[in-house]
């Protein structure tokens, strides 16, 4: 496969763990959807902006990471036939989905029913209560199965036509599919955008819609990987994002930040939470990773013992997170401690007993083992 493109690696470890961090974030929103362990006042301009980072990060991250394993996984694929491969996958991805959502998900969801049921509108502990199936309770293995589905659809492209797996000349993107893949992600978002202000009256379907617009977006920026791939991007000779992404993603993120305030109150007036400045948050998608892989690339291009035990560790600890996390806080929960001190407390615990989980007893199992 050629040589290793460590600030890809870095990259990838460093949006696991900062992911890692805005979910616990999440339990401190002022808008908590089932885990209401520190409900914040609506009022509160700390808490509007928490959920802004919090809605912004998820919706960042995710996609990244989606587009950093197209391109890892389209340049394995191409040198290795499709049943290994898929046994590979399935034993990296499958089997973390399957076990988490059997045995990890379900005590989430009894978790949840603990911690709402004194306000009276916590779901019901049973496993085929909808919000089980949801990708709120199978949080972080829906993501892990949508990888999964999108690697599936990976082999079938490969089934169908090899020569989808031919790399072109090395070649900087141009101006034009830079900008065609820009505005597509820009017409996805404005089209959930429209679907939750029409469902602000139906909030039952903010959830499921603000889900569909994560899964679009994780496809596109997959596919996205698998171009990359097919052009030699990061290689020797290839492209690499320069370090004038940095500046425009930096003035950028100013204005958007600058635009979403002014359009928050609106926001949480229609749904009560900060879902419609999903439109804001597209806008800095892009950008935003280019400027990090260009970053990366500039002073992130070694490999260390540290980036190797952190590299190791990323992924189990990404599988057991939400456990530990809502976990932690719930007990933390009597505390009379403020919402700043209970977050980094939570933190602080869950990556303690994750590190210790995931050195001495997770990667030693086969789907998370690094070579």
């Amino acid at each position: 496969m050629g040589k290793r493109i460590y600030y890809l690696d870095n990259l990838r470890t460093c949006l696991v763990f900062a992911g890692i961090c805005f979910a616990a974030l999440g339990n401190f929103r002022p808008f908590p959807l089932l885990h209401p362990y520190v409900p914040a006042s609506i009022n509160s301009l700390e808490g509007v902006a928490v959920d802004f980072l919090y809605n912004l990060a998820i919706v960042f991250i995710m996609p990244a990471l989606f587009f950093i394993s197209a391109y890892f996984g389209a340049s394995s694929l191409r040198i290795h036939m499709i049943l290994p491969y898929f046994k590979s996958k399935w034993t990296r991805l499958g089997w973390p989905w399957l076990i988490g959502t059997v045995l990890l998900a379900p005590e989430l969801l009894y978790l949840a029913s603990r911690s709402c049921g004194s306000h009276g509108d916590g779901p019901a502990f049973s496993l085929i209560h909808p919000p089980f199936w949801s990708a709120y309770f199978q949080s972080p293995f829906f993501f892990i199965g949508l990888l999964l589905l999108f690697h599936l659809a990976l082999m079938g492209a490969k089934k169908w036509r090899r020569s989808l797996f031919q790399r072109a000349a090395a070649a900087p993107p141009s101006a034009g599919i830079l900008a065609g893949f820009y505005a597509l992600q820009l017409v996805v978002a404005a089209a959930f955008f429209g679907l939750l202000l029409t469902a602000h009256r139906a909030p039952d379907f903010w959830l499921p819609l603000y889900v569909l617009y994560l899964a679009a977006t994780c496809g596109l920026y997959f596919c996205f990987g698998v171009y990359a791939f097919r052009h030699r991007w990061f290689t020797a000779g290839g492209y690499v994002p320069s370090a004038v992404h940095i500046v425009g993603a930096a003035l950028l993120l100013g204005v958007v930040v600058a635009s979403s305030y002014i359009a928050a109150g609106i926001s949480v007036f229609i749904s009560g939470t900060l879902f419609p400045l999903l439109l804001f948050f597209s806008i800095l998608q892009l950008p935003l990773l280019l400027a990090l892989l260009a970053a990366f690339a500039k002073w992130g291009d070694k490999e260390t013992n540290k980036t190797k035990l952190a590299a190791g560790l990323a992924y189990p600890l990404y599988v057991v997170s939400d456990t530990l996390i809502q976990n932690t806080a719930y007990f933390l929960q009597p505390l009379s401690l403020g919402a700043p001190l209970k977050c980094i407390l939570t933190l602080a615990l869950s990556f303690l007993y994750g590190y210790m989980l995931c050195k001495y007893a997770l990667r030693h199992l086969p789907c998370f083992k690094t070579r």
